[in-house]
């Protein structure tokens, strides 16, 4: 299809990351970057798109999404012209919100103590993150009464889940820390099928029009998939930012080919 996908990232990508979005080609698609002047203004942004024609448009929030559902109707929602709306990302974007909306899926809340437990302040994916032990259950509710999560602490091995709707398109493990961070790409076949299953049952929870990369965690022992958070700004090489578009288009052909 001739298409063409809008990005708007809320936060500078990386050089690799950019580069990866930017190389995309099929039939005749392509991928165009939002200038900064344009993310201030997302009403007026949207009515400039409405002004072009000639081809199939796709708006993909990329981060924290500005472009609210509101500034679409329901009929481009359902075509899947907008893809991680803010309100749809909202669900996932603080440690609080992910324990309202998937308490079911993460790590839980300790019941015995002395115990290790990860604590996450409040803000966007439980930045500043640390591990303590907590002694007893006073320490916990203390904690908790300042607007931290806390996670208990479980030995596994993390992988990087990103779906599509509820696609799983493409996994990978990280290894080392943030400043010496490396990745093993698994493609989807070589994904731990427990990983992939827990993905696809949380993004089943939030809007069909969702690009997620899901962090998850599986116990070492019993193999049980805990979910940590999503993430609506992944890093991508060049194979994976086409795995993701072509799946969005994919499910755009499909909701709007006409059957006869």
């Amino acid at each position: 299809m001739n298409l063409v996908f809008y990005l708007m990232r809320s936060i500078p990508l990386s050089e690799e990351t950019r580069e990866a979005w930017k190389a995309y080609s099929a039939d005749n698609s392509r991928v165009v970057f939002i200038r900064r002047k344009e993310k201030k203004s997302p009403a007026g942004f949207m009515e400039s798109l409405a002004k072009l024609g000639g081809r199939e448009q796709i708006l993909l929030n990329l981060g924290s999404p500005t472009i609210s559902e509101t500034l679409m109707t329901a009929e481009e929602i359902e075509a899947g012209k907008l893809w991680n709306a803010q309100e749809w990302i909202a669900l996932t974007k603080t440690p609080a919100a992910m324990r309202e909306h998937f308490t079911d899926l993460i790590p839980p809340l300790p019941t015995t103590f002395p115990c290790q437990v990860w604590v996450k302040p409040p803000g966007q994916h439980g930045i500043g993150k640390y591990k303590v032990k907590i002694n007893s259950l006073s320490e916990l509710k203390e904690g908790r009464n300042q607007g931290w999560d806390v996670q208990l602490h479980i030995e596994g091995n993390e992988f990087r889940v990103i779906t599509v709707g509820t696609t799983v398109v493409q996994a990978f493990t990280r290894h080392g820390d943030n400043e010496n961070r490396h990745y093993t790409w698994l493609g989807v076949t070589g994904c731990p099928k427990a990983v992939k299953k827990i993905a696809r049952e949380a993004a089943s929870k939030l809007h069909k029009n969702t690009v997620l990369a899901w962090d998850i965690l599986l116990e070492l022992g019993t193999n049980k998939p805990y979910l940590l958070e999503g993430n609506s700004c992944p890093g991508v090489n060049t194979e994976t930012a086409a795995r993701i578009l072509n799946e969005i288009t994919k499910q755009y052909q499909e909701r709007n080919t006409c059957s006869t």
